[in-house]
């Protein structure tokens, strides 16, 4: 009896360290109800992309293709650093972590900063709306201010999603993928650019335009820029969290091809900085299914701060 006991102790203890140690682990969820739950590819449907603990993205040397920053990124400010500036020259490297799906570095002689290596995500034919062909990420010490500005190409004959939207990046939290680009417009175009920022609690219904928005709020600029399929666009963001989810003190200011399309300021946030940039270009919201092979291309991406 005293040794079976003795064991039963023992195994209870055991348990109780293997569960202590199991909750540590995190994931990155897409917070929007409205939309497909999480990051997810082709080949994890029901998997959310892993997220490492925040730490500083090593900087690496500039590719065979870089240019001079100061004007490559003509809205980053001055005073800001680099955290990470990559030419994808290979699919891991340079700070960024590839998970498995159907996505490659291709030469492509129309790239416009880093001359023969992009980034290719391939949407192949029977895709279905609501997830990314792969995912690609960068992570890095927590920021409450950040400027992240990359060249974005989509093919000819794009398909579009019949939620007439599809995600281009995120930047996002250890608790959200909170902010993202999306490209928006009819089957054929004209499309636009547009950025959307995601939660569920947030009042911003004093910001000018959105009277009584509280959660999830779509800024969806004022299309200036219009954007045809097959041509490269340099997509430029400025973002600086509110200093508590009160104060109307946080901004979101993005460019296409240098021209701005969005500035929203006297913003709420969430209380977390952010911590990460996903490339995971999710195909519409959820529904469609990709009748013909199609492909999101990107040429170099920049990533930076004040601190």
């Amino acid at each position: 009896m005293k040794l079976r006991n003795a064991l039963y102790i023992f195994c209870s203890i055991i348990l109780i360290f293997m569960f202590n140690n199991c909750s540590q682990f995190k994931t990155m969820t897409d917070i929007n109800p409205s939309e497909n739950q999480g990051i997810q590819n082709s080949n994890s449907v029901n998997q959310p992309i892993p997220v490492p603990a925040p730490q500083s993205s090593p900087v690496p040397a500039p590719s065979s293709g870089s240019v001079n920053n100061t004007k490559a990124w003509p809205n980053e400010p001055t005073n800001f650093k680099v955290i990470n500036d990559w030419g994808f020259d290979t699919l891991n490297g340079g700070g960024w972590t590839s998970e498995p799906g159907d996505a490659r570095i291709v030469f492509d002689s129309t790239a416009p900063m880093s001359k023969g290596n992009v980034y290719e995500q391939r949407y192949a034919t029977g895709f279905v709306g609501g997830i990314s062909p792969s995912n690609l990420w960068t992570v890095f010490s927590p920021r409450s201010e950040l400027y992240l500005g990359f060249w974005w190409k989509m093919n000819k004959d794009w398909q579009q999603s019949p939620a007439n939207l599809s995600k281009i990046i995120f930047v996002s939290t250890n608790v959200s993928n909170s902010v993202f680009f999306y490209v928006r417009g009819l089957q054929g175009g004209p499309y636009s650019i547009g950025m959307q920022y995601q939660n569920s609690y947030i009042d911003n219904g004093e910001l000018a335009g959105f009277p009584g928005i509280v959660g999830t709020i779509d800024l969806g600029g004022n299309h200036s820029t219009q954007v045809t399929a097959g041509e490269w666009y340099r997509l430029e963001v400025h973002i600086k969290k509110s200093t508590n989810p009160k104060s109307k003190d946080g901004f979101i200011r993005f460019w296409v091809n240098g021209q701005l399309n969005g500035d929203y300021q006297g913003m709420n946030f969430e209380t977390y900085d952010f911590t990460s940039v996903p490339i995971v270009p999710i195909f519409g919201g959820t529904g469609g299914v990709k009748a013909h092979t199609d492909y999101f291309w990107y040429d170099h991406i920049h990533i930076s701060s004040p601190n």
